[in-house]
């Protein structure tokens, strides 16, 4: 009987280091997806900021003292009138 309960025990610790090591390997498993992942996530937002250097974003301002202007307005419609170059802006 002896023998047999030594057998059980071999067995059940087999069974569980079987166990721990899946999940090691399931872990390690993980790990990789997630720095795949990670590796993707960076990747495309380094994609992303390049696309945007690519254009060169200009803004400049023409001085004019008179003449038609348009007024894009805080409703979003467009004013068409002359320009008053002795109003202050807010």
């Amino acid at each position: 009987m002896h023998e047999n309960e030594t057998q059980n025990t071999k067995k059940e610790r087999s069974d569980a280091w079987i166990i721990v090591e899946q999940l090691g390997k399931q872990n390690r498993r993980m790990f990789i997806t997630l720095l795949v992942v990670l590796a993707l996530w960076a990747g495309t937002i380094a994609g992303f900021v390049w696309y945007l250097y690519q254009y060169d974003f200009e803004s400049y301002y023409v001085e004019s003292t008179a003449g038609p202007a348009n007024y894009i307005g805080n409703d979003g419609d467009i004013y068409n009138g002359e320009s008053d170059r002795t109003q202050e802006n807010p």
